[in-house]
């Protein structure tokens, strides 16, 4: 099953905070990574708008994950299904340098 990126919500991922979804690109890359947090941003939303703004933070180990800023890549769990490709930004881990921190941000 493949999710809707224009109709997603926070809802179908707060109950899968704490695990692992598989975060693969078009280029072969394939890693699991941890869903560290879901966080709906009402006060982002236009008024109107069909959902709350939220974001995905997923967090995995340094090693073997190509260096990047943003790109494309999917995720999948058995649960939810596949999510993607969506645009991933990598963000700073100060707390946990040898953990790479990915952000999709959902408006």
């Amino acid at each position: 099953m493949t999710i809707s990126i224009a109709t997603v919500e926070a809802s179908l991922f707060q109950a899968h905070e704490g695990a692992y979804f598989q975060m693969s690109d078009d280029q072969g890359f394939s890693e699991k990574v941890y869903l560290k947090r879901c966080r709906e941003n009402p006060q982002c939303g236009v008024p109107g708008a069909k959902r709350v703004p939220f974001s995905l933070e997923f967090e995995a180990s340094e090693e073997g994950v190509p260096h990047f800023h943003v790109g494309d890549f999917s995720f999948s769990h058995p649960d939810i299904g596949l999510l993607g490709p969506v645009c991933v930004g990598r963000i700073l881990n100060p707390a946990s340098p040898n953990l790479a921190l990915f952000q999709v941000v959902f408006g």
